[in-house]
C-alpha cells in the first residue's frame, strides 16, 4: 500500500497574487494576504483581504476558495462583515459554475 503525501504550497505577501488562464482562454486572477494551493484537490485558498476576478466580475471577502477543475468559488467573511460580489449581466446568462457566498 502506497502512502501519498499531501502537497500544499503556501505563499505570503502584501499581497500575494494568483493568475490562471483557463481552457476557454479567459483569465482569472486573485490576491490576498495569504494563498494556499492543495495540489491533490487543485484547490486555491486566498485569505486576508481576498479578491478574485474573472473578466469584469469579482468577489471579495475574508476568505475565498477556488476549485480549479470546476471553476467553483466560495467566499466567506467574518462575523459582522460582508462578502461582496459584482457580476456582469452577460455572465449571469451563461451556463456554468456558480458562485456561493457564505457570510460567517
Amino acid at each position: 500500500m502506497a502512502i501519498l503525501k499531501k502537497i500544499v504550497i503556501e505563499a505570503f505577501g502584501n499581497p500575494v497574487t494568483f493568475y490562471q488562464l483557463q481552457d476557454d482562454g479567459k483569465p482569472i486572477k486573485g490576491r490576498g494576504d495569504k494563498m494556499t494551493y492543495e495540489m491533490d484537490k487543485e484547490l486555491v485558498t486566498l485569505t486576508g483581504k481576498a479578491y478574485l476576478e474573472q473578466l469584469d466580475s469579482n468577489i471579495t471577502g475574508d476568505k475565498i476558495t477556488y476549485l480549479v477543475p470546476t471553476q467553483q468559488m466560495e467566499a466567506f467573511s467574518g462575523k459582522g462583515k460582508q462578502v461582496t460580489t459584482v457580476l456582469l449581466p452577460s455572465q449571469l446568462q451563461e451556463k456554468g459554475p456558480g458562485v456561493n457566498n457564505k457570510g460567517k
